[in-house]
């Protein structure tokens, strides 16, 4: 089996052989949501031949997802892996929380993963945030 993540904090991966992989997710009352506009910022985005940094894949990343967030508030859906990577790491968790700041305040909705406990902490200190992290076993 493999370890699975999710939401801010998660830092586990799901995965699986050849055959694909699951995850169950536990809820109290299903829903699925429906969303005029994904925005996605995955690790190493690098662009080798158009001569971009990681960082700077990230940073035009987050600027299409402030662009979304400001055109369709919460019906655009922002996924985030490890935000503010690729820099010093203060520095890049200071860009990651602001950003993460920033598109609550417009009103997207929001999946990140992080191993930056400043992230972390945000998470559980701002009340528009759920942490969401734990194990599933993966036949």
């Amino acid at each position: 089996g493999a370890e699975g993540g999710a939401g801010v904090g998660g830092g586990g991966r799901c995965g699986g052989g050849g055959d694909g992989a699951a995850m169950a997710v536990a809820a109290s009352s299903p829903r699925v949501d429906f969303f005029s506009a994904v925005v996605s910022d995955l690790a190493e985005a690098q662009d080798v031949s158009a001569g971009t940094s990681s960082y700077s894949a990230h940073v035009r990343s987050c600027a299409r997802a402030l662009e979304a967030a400001g055109a369709h508030g919460a019906s655009a859906l922002v996924l985030l892996d490890e935000p503010g990577a690729s820099t010093e790491p203060a520095e890049g968790a200071a860009v990651a929380q602001a950003l993460i700041e920033e598109l609550l305040a417009r009103g997207a909705r929001l999946v990140a993963t992080t191993h930056a406990s400043p992230l972390k902490l945000l998470a559980l200190r701002d009340t528009r945030l759920q942490v969401g992290c734990g194990t599933s076993s993966v036949p």
